[in-house]
């Protein structure tokens, strides 16, 4: 990795790249699962030289272009071999947007706004289908069931998501989602819910001063009064409203004076009741339950060459408190 006239070229892509095809190659005469990791649109933002300067939207532009490749070059593979119509690839993203002067910017990476959830796919079907239900990285799980022919251990426990099996074989034309419903999680809150278009933020909380102080404030402008709060705030007794096919940026809540609130509000809440009773026994210790601030002073080796080094801050690491 360096610097060049503040671009940073880098050889990550291209190397995960060719590992990724030659794991194809050497696995095309059995069944095999590749998980490709290509995170180099989340930063610290690297192309390889080849691509930087050819977008239109700067480094970011770059860099997506060179995963597009990556992409490309991965699909045509399973085609010189003639696995395509014999493997699935799913196609997700990030954990959520990073900061930056846009649309969707008001809480950032740990965000229960617009988060890296929605799920794309290419799929071994003869099918061109444009679903409009949202679906997302928990709907995998069901959907490698179907696929495998594959059962649970636990029937009695609900599994989240559905299966998209549906969609990926060739069905009847008006094979389609039944109507999903996400749950916005932070920690153990269920902070959000979402049905059809519609969704209501029961809490909210931003990354808040802290985040900030340390990264600047990228989202400068798009705060929404009592919304982008920077301590947790209970809205349970009158929920945020938005309707995202209109405001995709959740920036104009409707109205709680209204009917169509009224409405819409009744049906996610029951939606929001009955996942709620249906968690068995409790909800459980996350895997991962130890935070320390100290992570936030990001300076890996290599950092001054390219000038992304973090203040230091002091480790103290505890159990994390994500909710109450």
């Amino acid at each position: 990795m360096k610097e060049n006239n503040r671009n940073i070229i880098t050889n990550v892509f291209t190397t995960f790249r060719q590992d990724a095809l030659e794991f194809i190659e050497r696995n095309q005469d059995v069944p095999f699962f590749l998980y490709w990791a290509a995170d180099g649109t989340h930063t610290p933002l690297g192309a390889a030289k080849e691509f930087l300067g050819t977008s239109q939207r700067g480094l970011y532009g770059d860099v997506v272009r060179d995963l597009d490749y990556g992409v490309g070059q991965i699909i045509a593979k399973l085609k010189e071999l003639k696995l395509h119509r014999n493997t699935f690839v799913f196609f997700s993203s990030d954990n959520g947007p990073a900061g930056y002067q846009g649309l969707e910017c008001k809480f950032e990476l740990q965000t229960h706004c617009k988060a890296g959830w929605t799920l794309n796919g290419t799929f071994a079907s003869s099918r061109n289908v444009i679903e409009k239900e949202p679906a997302t990285v928990m709907d995998l799980f069901n959907t490698i069931l179907d696929i495998t022919g594959s059962e649970v251990s636990n029937p009695q426990r609900p599994l989240d998501g559905q299966s998209l099996w549906p969609l990926l074989i060739n069905k009847p034309k008006d094979a389609t989602l039944k109507k999903n419903t996400i749950f916005y999680y932070r920690g153990d809150g269920l902070f959000a819910v979402r049905v059809g278009d519609y969704k209501a933020h029961y809490w909210t909380w931003t990354l808040g001063e802290r985040f900030r102080n340390i990264y600047g404030d990228p989202c400068s402008g798009q705060y929404l009064e009592n919304f982008t709060t920077d301590t947790l705030t209970d809205h349970n007794d009158e929920p945020f409203l938005f309707h995202l096919g209109r405001d995709p940026g959740e920036s104009y809540p409707i109205k709680p004076s209204t009917q169509e609130y009224q409405e819409q509000l009744a049906i996610i809440n029951k939606a929001r009741d009955q996942h709620v009773q249906s968690l068995i026994g409790d909800i459980g210790e996350p895997q991962l339950n130890i935070c320390d601030n100290g992570i936030l002073g990001w300076s890996p080796p290599g950092c001054e060459k390219i000038d992304m080094c973090l203040p230091p801050i002091e480790h103290n690491p505890m159990p994390c408190s994500w909710f109450f």
